[in-house]
């Protein structure tokens, strides 16, 4: 009886763990965290999805779980009396509302043929109708051309590397690339403007 009360209070609270994460200790931590409230982040995307029929965001979404809740830890703030499992819920809710609104007011699919959508790049009616139907090498043999040969590695890991057409999510490809997530997006985002103007000076995007 005595070894299961010790097994017991050995067992470390959500604080206990978060302050380990925003110690740089992120491994076994950010596990047992994200292991330990799976089951209410999964919940709250279903929910969510159900309410705006949507699952193919909120298999983008559960997919990149670990990210979410590494992400909530980061900002969690304890001194606000506010249990993590309802920040994190909150944060969950929000990653799923924003990525739908994002794809609802943007639409972004690259469409190149019947078998490849990615969301990255521009709107599909920026292209031009009778944009080549390589457009997507072109796209990529572009990155491979970027000062920061980081570009191009973490593009192909992102949108040619992930499973049955869906994109590998950013956890995945920061471990892949040996930086944070945060930090594999962020060198994505300055590297759009750069595939736009090639895309633009091709004819094959249309910028307004």
């Amino acid at each position: 009886m005595q070894r299961n009360d010790t097994k017991k209070d050995s067992k470390k609270t959500d604080n206990e763990l978060i302050a380990q994460i925003k110690g740089g200790n992120h491994k076994g931590p950010l596990r047992e965290l994200t292991e330990r409230h799976t089951p209410l982040y999964i919940s709250v995307i279903h929910n969510l999805a159900k309410r705006f029929c949507n699952w193919s965001t909120a298999q983008d979404v559960i997919a990149d779980k670990d990210y979410v809740v590494f992400r909530a830890a980061e900002k969690y703030d304890s001194t606000r009396n506010t249990k993590f499992s309802t920040f994190l819920a909150n944060e969950a809710k929000w990653t799923f509302l924003n990525k739908t609104q994002k794809e609802k007011r943007f639409n972004k699919h690259l469409l190149i043929s019947d078998d490849d959508q990615f969301e990255f790049v521009a709107p599909l009616e920026e292209f031009n109708s009778n944009a080549p139907t390589d457009t997507l090498d072109y796209i990529f043999t572009a990155l491979n051309e970027h000062p920061d040969e980081r570009v191009g590695v973490i593009y192909r890991l992102r949108y040619k590397s992930g499973k049955k057409n869906k994109v590998m999510p950013w956890y995945m490809v920061g471990n892949e690339m040996n930086l944070s997530a945060q930090g594999c997006i962020n060198i994505h985002n300055k590297a759009l403007n750069y595939i736009k103007d090639k895309l633009t000076k091709e004819g094959i995007l249309n910028v307004k």
